[in-house]
């Protein structure tokens, strides 16, 4: 009987080290993404894509941001993110583009500590288009 009692204390002790272990880290990684988020904020400007829902259903919309894919937009669904300081282009595309549309870009000169924010919606034509909120 003692036999099983030790093993059942060493067996709790362990769980409890290890659940201490699994929090520490977790704190520690959740710490230092919100440094991270901090500095890039103090770095640059936040920005801020949406779409809408005017687009429809049936397809997604790839974000880009200087030419490389930051976000799939699906229905409902929006993008946060910062720009560093200079000039950028912003562009949507639909996916997959079954009607052959080009690319819709639109060149951002971002500040440092400013907030910029676009709707990804439908144009009078009917293309994909991003509008510079106000």
């Amino acid at each position: 009987m003692k036999k099983n009692s030790i093993s059942d204390i060493l067996l709790a002790l362990v769980c409890i080290c290890s659940g201490l272990i699994c929090f520490t880290a977790t704190c520690d990684g959740a710490t230092k993404k919100w440094d991270a988020a901090a500095q890039s904020t103090e770095a640059g400007s936040s920005i801020t894509v949406s779409r809408s829902a005017s687009v429809g259903s049936g397809f997604f919309l790839g974000l880009s941001i200087d030419g490389k894919r930051v976000k799939t937009l699906m229905k409902g669904s929006v993008y946060r993110g910062t720009l560093s300081p200079g000039k950028h282009v912003i562009s949507v595309m639909p996916d997959p583009n079954t009607s052959g549309q080009r690319e819709n870009k639109m060149e951002v000169l971002a500040e440092r500590d400013r907030s910029y924010s676009f709707t990804a919606t439908r144009g009078k034509s009917g293309e994909i288009v991003l509008v510079k909120n106000p």
